[in-house]
């Protein structure tokens, strides 16, 4: 089901006289070429008959070919039982239809996945995964899924700029029904401007050298790197630090 066979049957003409054929009969899904035909006497013309079954199961009956002829009985060519199976054909399914990414600070990254399940028959073929989400990337865009299995998918993402996050994550391939199919994307990117005393280098940017002047007074009482007044830099301080890495000021 879902293909073609051809296959050539051969008309010879025996009688004095031309042999008309008019049309045909057939069962469904049958087809012949050319439908109607004049054939010499002593000679002989070659049709073709085509089958595009529609539905699996058995398919039985007989191709009569219509003709003018008295003198003749019916010419009749029998259709035998023959079995037409289902197509394998692959069937897409995402586990889910929404994902949401949550509350996320710009310039950072999260990492989450969603899964694509092949339901069907048949290998799934994924052409392509693409979103219109700046700042999305994906682990795979092209890949197969075997019947009955799952593939997870790894988004990462990092937002350029703060505001609602919407959009879709769209999956193409080659299932007959669903030949695009979307994943919907939601989150808010906030910004939120570093603590302006873990800006140890003035860069406006809390980066690696500014760990560097951190790490080198950790221990000691010097009240620029004493971010909570407890009078020493200690643990307390570096983790004050540590969420400010990454963020520039305001």
């Amino acid at each position: 089901m879902g293909q073609s066979k051809t296959l050539e049957f051969k008309i010879e003409n025996t009688g004095a006289g031309p042999l008309e054929i008019t049309g045909y009969s057939a069962p469904e899904g049958i087809t012949m070429e050319p439908s109607t035909l004049t054939i010499a006497p002593g000679e002989s013309k070659t049709v073709q008959f085509t089958l595009t079954p529609t539905q699996a199961g058995t398919l039985s009956g007989k191709i009569t070919l219509q003709h003018g002829e008295q003198s003749i009985g019916p010419l009749e060519i029998p259709v035998l039982d023959l079995t037409i199976e289902a197509p394998q054909l692959p069937v897409i399914s995402l586990v889910q239809e929404n994902l949401s990414l949550g509350e996320i600070e710009v310039g950072q990254e999260i990492t989450t996945t969603f899964t694509i399940t092949n339901t069907g028959a048949g290998p799934l073929t994924i052409t392509d995964i693409q979103s219109n989400i700046a700042g999305i990337a994906l682990s795979e865009t092209q890949l197969t899924v075997p019947p009955g299995q799952s593939q997870d998918i790894t988004v990462t993402f990092s937002p350029p700029a703060e505001g609602p996050i919407t959009g879709t994550i769209d999956v193409i391939s080659n299932d007959p029904e669903k030949a695009s199919i979307s994943l919907t994307i939601t989150g808010s990117a906030i910004f939120t401007p570093a603590d302006p005393r873990t800006d140890f280098d003035g860069s406006r940017t809390i980066d690696f050298p500014d760990f560097l002047l951190f790490v080198s007074a950790f221990g000691t009482a010097n009240t620029t790197f004493d971010l909570d007044g407890s009078g020493t830099v200690d643990f307390s301080d570096f983790l004050i630090f540590v969420s400010n890495f990454g963020k520039t000021i305001n």
